[in-house]
Formats: structure tokens, sequence, C-alpha cells
């Protein structure tokens, strides 16, 4: 919500709280494209087909019914449920469609290490304010991450591998490599 009104002056200081809502929206689609992509790779477009047409009924309705009761704020809550909705109807629609199984369990504790993340950045910015505090909350947020994940187990050693072998980590100056390493080694934990 500070970022808005630094960057483009005090008449979108109101449309800042909407703003930092509908990042979260983009997270939810951001997760939602896993199981899209899945359906889509293995002939599901019939499946597709059904989910994004609910989405897009349900996106008219709420819409509407949203910004009549509470404008923007209530369009950015209203973008988040359906986000919410459209998962969970393409989960079914996967779960329909195959025998995979979706952990659940993992997927919470990555949600609850990206709200610490996100408290933490959020304490930091108000705390502080202006710029510095936007620096800050980056800082506060980049910190909080890794010990989020450290600490809910989410990370195993084996996947650090192909990452620190992947093409854009050996193009790294060494140093900055060590670094990665480090951190990622800090970060892995065994199951």
């Amino acid at each position: 919500p500070q970022l808005l009104p630094l960057a483009f002056g005090e008449a979108f200081a109101p449309a800042g709280p909407a703003a930092a809502v509908l990042l979260i929206a983009s997270a939810i689609t951001g997760i939602a494209v896993v199981p899209w992509a899945f359906l889509a790779a293995t002939g599901g477009s019939g499946s597709l087909l059904r989910v994004m047409t609910g989405s897009a009924l349900v996106t008219v309705g709420l819409l509407t019914a949203a910004i009549f009761l509470a404008g923007v704020n209530g369009a950015a809550l209203a973008r988040v449920i359906v986000e919410l909705l459209t998962f969970a109807m393409l989960v079914l629609a996967l779960r329909r469609r195959s025998n995979l199984t979706i952990e659940y369990t993992v997927l919470l504790k990555a949600a609850v290490a990206a709200m610490a993340c996100a408290a933490a950045a959020h304490v930091a910015a108000q705390t502080l304010g202006g710029w510095c505090g936007i620096g800050a909350g980056i800082g506060a947020g980049t910190l909080t991450y890794p010990i989020a994940l450290r600490a809910f187990r989410l990370v195993s050693p084996a996947d650090t591998i192909p990452l620190l072998d992947s093409g854009p980590a050996q193009r790294l100056p060494r140093r900055l490599q060590s670094i990665v390493a480090a951190v990622l080694h800090l970060v892995a934990t065994k199951g």
C-alpha cells in the first residue's frame, strides 16, 4: 500500500490496499497454473473449458456485486475469491482426470511460509514508512522466507542439487555461486 503513493503520488493512496489484495490474487493465480498446465498437457481441454467458463461466470457476477457494494476494495477481494474458486475447480478437475495426489499439507506449509514473509515485510514497511520502510520490508521478507522454509522443512538437500547444477546458477560469478550454495544448504533440511 505504501508503494503506490510513493511512486505515483498521493492521489493513488486510496488504491494501495486494493493493490495489496490483488497481489494475493496473483499469487493464487501462480499456483493455479500448475493444475491448469497439467490438464492442458494431458488432453484435458474439455475440463479446462468447463472450469474457465465457470470462472468467467463467477467473475462477472461477483465483480459486479462487489463493485456495487464496496467499490475498488470489493473488486480486489472478489478477485481473490474468484482465483480461489478457480483453483479449487482446477484441482477437482485434476483429481477426476488422474490419480495424482496433491500434498495439501506441503501446500499449506508453503502458504504459511509465504504469509510469514509477507507479514515481516508489512510490519517493517509500516514501522519505518516511506522508501526506507519499503527497503526494510524487502529485507525483512528476504530474511524471513528462508527461515520459514527451514522451519517447515520444505526444502530437502536433494532439492538443492538441480538448482545449483542449473545453467543460470552456473553462470553466476563464483563468489555469488558460493553464497547461493551456502544459503540453500542452510535452508535445506533432512526429511
